[in-house]
């Protein structure tokens, strides 16, 4: 179960940006010293569970109520209900339906007692996501509970396919259960509406499946400036990049979040200047990648 304990150990990529040298001649291209990137560890500090995504484990937001289904029905689940798949005395793998319509807009984790596949489908039970697999067992967080970017009010579906873990009484039961958070902040439809961004501070996102960019931009006058992206989703999230500086040409680059990455390391993209002082404009897109989903909280320093 992802829990905010998961972020107290944030480990940072640092993945560097080199701009290239302006200037149509190569004497001019010498003369002019080009950005450098350099890789280095992000402090621990640089973003924590709290003031990022300040998530509860979710069974602490799952009440005490127990509903049985059985195995291969379709039942509509409500928000911090733990739910049990009965898949009788056969390990016989089958698809259960949850139709549920989360709280918040931002992203929902869904967990369940017993490896299999969840699946995000619309209201009319189409897939909106990959089948994403959870291992119950696995030594990795990421892999216990699946993440989808969603918006409030929306009707969707879970499909959970498994068969169900075997129990003391001879039936094989899953336990499922879904809670949404809300993650949501200011952002621009498109690169020439970007919403700007505030040296330190935190700004949150979500991205639904097969969902538009988010846009937003900054200047920073300095010698260095680092930017910071986190998140949790069902496959990756994408972060574009185009910085300018004068004297300077337009470099563009992107880095991503993983699954693997879910609440357990930072990626942070550094750019410097040799050591002078310049006035660097940035802007930065945020999107899923194919049909990938989620949320995620950026900021820059």
């Amino acid at each position: 179960m992802i829990c905010k304990k998961a972020f107290s150990a944030l480990t940072a990529l640092t993945v560097a940006l080199t701009f290239s040298l302006a200037g149509a001649s190569f004497a001019l291209a010498e003369e002019t010293p080009a950005l450098q990137g350099r890789t280095s560890l992000a402090p621990k500090s640089a973003i924590t569970a709290k003031a990022a995504f300040g998530m509860k484990a979710l069974t602490a937001k799952t009440d005490s109520s127990v509903v049985v289904v059985p195995a291969g029905s379709t039942t509509s689940q409500k928000e911090g209900n733990r739910i049990i798949i009965n898949h009788g005395t056969s390990h016989n793998v089958c698809n259960t339906w949850f139709r549920i319509k989360p709280k918040h807009s931002g992203y929902i984790e869904v967990s369940e007692s017993a490896s299999g596949r969840i699946t995000l489908c619309s209201a009319s039970k189409r897939p909106l996501s990959g089948a994403i697999y959870t291992y119950v067992y696995a030594s990795s967080e990421s892999n216990q509970s699946v993440f989808f970017g969603v918006k409030a009010g929306s009707t969707y579906y879970l499909k959970v396919r498994s068969s169900g873990s075997k129990e003391e009484s001879g039936y094989y039961l899953n336990k499922v259960a879904y809670a949404s958070y809300a993650f949501t902040g200011k952002y621009g439809k498109s690169s020439s509406k970007a919403a700007k961004l505030s040296r330190g501070k935190l700004r949150k996102g979500y991205i639904v499946p097969n969902g538009k960019a988010k846009y937003y931009k900054f200047t920073k006058r300095g010698k260095t400036v680092k930017i910071y992206l986190a998140g949790c989703t069902d496959k990756q999230l994408k972060m574009s990049v185009t910085a300018k500086a004068k004297g300077f040409r337009t470099y563009k680059t992107s880095t991503s979040v993983h699954r693997y990455d879910n609440n357990q390391s930072t990626r942070v993209l550094t750019l410097t200047t040799h050591g002078k002082t310049r006035t660097m404009s940035v802007k930065v897109k945020v999107d899923g990648v194919g049909n990938s989903s989620g949320a995620y909280v950026l900021y820059y320093k």
